[in-house]
């Protein structure tokens, strides 16, 4: 995930949205899937190898993975399609 301001590590969402897209054409076109995750859930993915600073946050296991599975059932959530 990135935050919506960025920084973008690997470029605009809109546009590795279209990438992901081309690279799978049989799974419905490019979107974005805006999830608004608490501050709370979001600093317990930061580590050594993956700092908020970058704009990439990854879940992993330990790391915030367990804490935004429990709480994806109450999470908003918003679907951009881009075609």
């Amino acid at each position: 995930m990135t935050f919506e301001a960025g920084p973008f590590h690997f470029g605009a969402p809109e546009d590795y949205a279209r990438g992901k897209a081309v690279e799978f054409p049989d799974e419905g076109g490019p979107a974005i899937l805006k999830v608004d995750v608490p501050e709370a859930v979001v600093l317990k993915a930061a580590n050594d190898w993956f700092p908020l600073s970058q704009g990439l946050v990854q879940f992993d296991f330990g790391h915030g993975i367990e804490e935004l599975v429990a709480s994806w059932p109450t999470l908003a959530k918003e679907i951009w399609s881009l075609v």
